[in-house]
């Protein structure tokens, strides 16, 4: 113990055996970006953690791919062609105009956080997973 007052403790984290070491009197939490669920609510915002598939025979929701909601893409990934099939199929999904989706992170890469403008409409195949 040190002499300070300040308790340590070491705690476990989530994922590959993270060890955190921590001098705070308060508790370590989570991340919420790091949440067991593929989607979070932020205002009126929609934010889904996603693994996208490009040059697929399809267009669709595939499960869950290690926490993030797994869409397979038709469109190969050059020059944007998925994203923009992504954002397209997405605003379909949720009946919304394509302005209201955005890629917040992961933009050249198939993992991706996409943001949702006040989704006016869940679609069953998304709850299901």
């Amino acid at each position: 113990m040190q002499s300070n007052g300040l308790q340590r403790r070491l705690e476990t984290g989530v994922g590959a055996g993270l060890l955190i070491l921590s001098t705070a009197t308060q508790p370590v939490t989570q991340d919420s970006s790091e949440s067991s669920s593929p989607w979070a609510w932020r205002g009126d915002l929609l934010e889904i953690r996603l693994r996208i598939q490009p040059g697929a025979k399809a267009t669709e929701l595939a499960g869950l791919h290690n926490g993030r909601l797994k869409i397979r893409l038709k469109a190969a990934a050059i020059e944007g062609k998925a994203n923009q099939a992504l954002i397209a199929y997405t605003s379909h999904l949720f009946k919304v105009p394509k302005a209201s989706v955005s890629i917040k992170a992961g933009t050249n890469s198939r993992i991706k956080t996409l943001v949702i403008e006040k989704p006016q409409f869940l679609p069953s195949e998304f709850l299901t997973f």
